[in-house]
């Protein structure tokens, strides 16, 4: 199979950036998770991504390096399905290339 990864392109001339959601993310039951988030870097300098989980509060994620890179950060899912957001509004563009969730 083929995997792509997704593009989130900046802020550019006004625009307010670009979002990407992963949605029926089952969680056995509510607490607290890691998400890791793998990314093809592009550009110079850190960029940051806002995540938002389901409809809690943004927190922003660091993300830099020179090819792939990964970012480990906890999260708090319900039981159930949950939904997973990240947002860049930043200049230049961020790929996104999957997720994985894990306790």
């Amino acid at each position: 199979s083929r995997e792509y990864a997704v593009r989130l392109r900046g802020a550019k001339n006004g625009s307010g950036g670009s979002s990407l959601a992963f949605s029926h993310i089952g969680a056995p039951r509510a607490g607290r998770y890691w998400m890791k988030l793998i990314y093809i870097y592009s550009g110079l300098g850190v960029k940051t991504v806002q995540m938002r989980v389901n409809e809690g509060q943004p927190a922003d994620i660091q993300l830099q390096g020179d090819d792939y890179g990964t970012a480990k950060v906890a999260v708090d899912l319900n039981k159930g399905d949950n939904s997973i957001a990240f947002r860049f509004a930043g200049e230049g563009v961020v790929d996104i290339d999957r997720i994985t969730v894990s306790q």
